[in-house]
């Protein structure tokens, strides 16, 4: 099975990478280079690269996920929590103009991300929890043209994702730690929103 979805990422990886290698060997318009913030709530925002032409643009994202710290008083009775996240994005997207200021676009994504937890009892036990998510995404948007160098893009990508969880807890002279792998197919249904710069 894990050779399996081994291929299946090797594949899916070489299909989104491969019209990057073929792009230097077209004949190619004017280049289009883009960079913008995408954000879709306080916990999902990230920088956006953009490079190609008026059709068929591949992009990169850099994303922070999340990122929490909390600790309860007093200390001989509190806990300690804390937690990150973060992951990056690559992938093509291809446009098709509405009119003059508006085009609908689609395309695909990879989707690494991880995310890391701790929490600490101090009275009694400890938790940690690191995830690693691999996952690939069905990209569909609006971009809307406000000027000759500003764009605001709106987008949804319901998404495969697939999760491998190690989770171990220390408590009372004892340690377990246990190992989950899992698949989630994800809607995404709020729209994620990215302001660029086109240059």
């Amino acid at each position: 099975m894990k050779k399996f979805i081994s291929r299946v990422f090797i594949l899916v990886g070489v299909s989104i990478i491969a019209p990057f290698c073929l792009q230097a060997q077209d004949v190619q318009p004017a280049p289009i280079h883009e960079i913008g913030i995408s954000f879709n709530n306080l916990n999902y925002f990230g920088l956006r690269y953009k490079w190609g032409n008026d059709t068929t643009l591949y992009r990169i994202t850099g994303l922070v996920l999340n990122g929490s710290y909390a600790k309860d008083t007093p200390s001989s009775s509190g806990s300690l929590n804390s937690g990150a996240g973060f992951g990056f994005a690559i992938g093509f997207e291809k446009r098709k103009p509405i009119n003059n200021s508006l085009s609908f676009y689609d395309g695909l994504e990879l989707l690494p991300s991880f995310n890391y937890s701790y929490t600490n009892n101090e009275n009694s036990w400890k938790n940690t929890i690191f995830q690693v998510n691999g996952g690939l995404g069905v990209v569909l948007g609006l971009s809307y043209k406000i000027s000759s160098t500003i764009y605001l893009d709106a987008e949804v990508e319901p998404n495969v994702m697939y999760s491998y969880i190690i989770n171990k807890t220390m408590g009372n002279g004892t340690t377990t730690k246990t190992r989950t792998s899992k698949f989630a197919f994800n809607l995404n249904n709020t729209a994620n929103l990215t302001l660029s710069y086109r240059f």
